[in-house]
């Protein structure tokens, strides 16, 4: 196991520690597990320009972080050792169930990019996608996130992506998926990156 850095303490504070603390396969997809993806992922996903969302859900951007050596394994081993500091816990044990728990989130996303394709969707036909959904309520957010995922990955700059995000947001106003077209953008807004080119775009347009 690798001793976290000081950086690393940091970036997982308690409570994130515990909002994130997977136990089942549906806390992979939760926003507390991709918040501290975020935050231990960082250099890759904004190498990819991408959100921890995307990651989550993208089996072409997790055979990406899967051919990055030990980019992911490092990852997990600092989370598996603060989480078990946490819970005063076997950090060997954590590590174990944090892999089994990965893997198996990673296969059921790589199983439907294989066999569950994804529905096409605009900002403005978004919102009748969500109403037709014919799935079971635990599968609900799962199908939304990925159709979404799938529709940001045409976008190759920060600033398209956000425009889209935005405009996905202005479109879903007063329903419950305005609530994940929110935490996507928020996950835009804690990269340094993205703000970077936003805010240049801004002094440009001034």
């Amino acid at each position: 196991m690798s001793n976290p850095s000081k950086e690393d303490i940091e970036a997982a504070p308690d409570a994130l520690l515990d909002g994130s603390y997977c136990t089942s396969i549906d806390d992979f997809f939760s926003t507390g597990s991709r918040d501290l993806i975020g935050r231990f992922l960082t250099s890759f996903i904004e190498s990819l320009i991408i959100t921890p969302t995307e990651l989550v859900f993208s089996a072409k951007s997790q055979k990406r972080l899967n051919d990055a050596g030990r980019v992911m394994m490092n990852a997990v081993d600092k989370i598996a050792t603060l989480q078990a500091k946490s819970k005063s816990e076997s950090a060997a044990k954590r590590l174990k169930d944090l892999n089994t728990l990965i893997s198996a989130g990673m296969k059921k996303v790589w199983d439907d990019d294989k066999e569950k394709p994804i529905a096409s969707i605009t900002p403005e036909t978004f919102t009748t996608f969500v109403a037709n959904l014919k799935v079971a309520d635990a599968e609900r957010d799962y199908v939304i996130n990925r159709t979404l995922v799938e529709h940001l990955s045409q976008y190759k700059v920060w600033k398209d992506k956000v425009a889209v995000l935005v405009k996905l947001h202005e479109c879903t106003k007063g329903r419950p998926e305005n609530t994940t077209i929110e935490f996507i953008l928020s996950e835009c807004i804690k990269s340094d990156a993205a703000l970077d080119q936003l805010f240049g775009l801004f002094e440009t347009l001034e």
